[in-house]
Order: C-alpha cells, then sequence, then structure tokens
C-alpha cells in the first residue's frame, strides 16, 4: 500500500478510536459474500484487513452466515469452509435468518 493511502487510513482509524472508542483489536463481522471474495482471490482476510486498518484484528461470522454459505451449493463449499474456520459471534434469534438481517441485528 502507497505511504499516502496507509496514512490517510492511519487518520481515519484513529478518528474513529477517538470518537467512538474502538479499541484493539478491532473486531470485524465478515458476511458470506467478502468471505467468497476473499477465497477466490487468494487473499488472507487477517493481513489484508491489518495493513489496511494499521491495526490488529479479529475476524467473526455468524451462524445465519454459515447456513446461508451452506444453503448457496457446491459453488460456495470452499467459502463455507474458509468462513466455518472464523470465530461464531453469538446472534440469538428464535429462527435462522438472511445475513443481513442477522448483522444489522449483531450489530444493532
Amino acid at each position: 500500500m502507497k505511504v499516502k493511502k496507509q496514512k490517510c487510513h492511519r487518520k481515519i482509524v484513529r478518528f474513529f478510536s477517538v470518537c467512538f472508542g474502538f479499541r484493539h483489536p478491532f473486531k470485524v463481522l465478515c458476511d458470506g459474500t467478502f468471505v467468497h471474495h476473499l477465497v477466490n482471490n487468494i487473499t488472507s482476510a487477517d493481513t489484508a484487513l491489518s495493513n489496511c486498518l494499521c491495526a490488529p484484528i479479529k475476524l467473526f461470522t455468524t451462524r445465519c452466515i454459515l447456513v446461508e454459505l451452506k444453503t448457496l451449493g457446491a459453488s460456495y463449499s470452499h467459502s463455507f469452509q474458509a468462513a466455518n474456520k472464523l470465530t461464531i459471534a453469538r446472534c440469538d434469534h428464535e429462527k435462522r435468518k438472511g445475513a443481513n438481517a442477522c448483522i444489522l441485528d449483531v450489530i444493532g
């Protein structure tokens, strides 16, 4: 990443840390599309996001996202396996929801 771009990212991260109280390591909630994109481009999410945010991160996903990836079929099987290795965040739904609704509920 270019120095100027990295400096800009560092300023943005510092702003959110000061204004909203974000702390290291940052928790990143990943949906199925994001994981699928990473798998297709053979990119390590840990290093890519750590370099972008200039800080350590922890990657999370939810059960609803895993169920959605599983229902998408064989073309998303590698994405499902990759998402299954991430830390599972709790989502307190009685029934399984779509990924978008689940993420909105988890974030608040």
